[in-house]
């Protein structure tokens, strides 16, 4: 219980510091649809490297996953996953790495950062 109200108050923490300085994380959609809503809501966040439904309303059955118990968790797809997504959901994988490599950072991408 404890856990879950500091992982909340972090990520809340974090939302308003990134705006505070500016910083906010580039989003693509992503064509298919979410295997759990069936919803066209999946969004790739090249950044972290990961592809979010924003459905509020998904919930998946993972009993692992933050996102049936939490109403601010959206269900993510890290990705050694994204094959996984491609299968159940019909998004396209090259259009999920070709996000990923034209707005991920160039420290994330092997480039040299300066």
């Amino acid at each position: 219980m404890l856990a879950a109200h500091v992982r909340d108050e972090l990520r809340r923490m974090a939302r308003r510091c990134g705006r505070a300085l500016g910083d906010t994380e580039s989003m693509v959609r992503v064509g298919g649809r979410c295997p759990w809503c069936d919803s066209v809501s999946l969004r790739a966040f090249p950044a972290r490297r990961a592809v979010l439904c924003v459905n509020p309303a998904c919930r998946c059955s993972g009993p692992d996953c933050d996102c049936r118990t939490d109403p601010a968790f959206r269900h993510v797809w890290h990705e050694d996953a994204w094959s996984a997504l491609v299968a159940d959901g019909g998004a396209d994988l090259a259009e999920i790495g070709v996000a990923r490599d034209e707005q991920a950072p160039a420290s994330v991408r092997g480039g040299a950062s300066r």
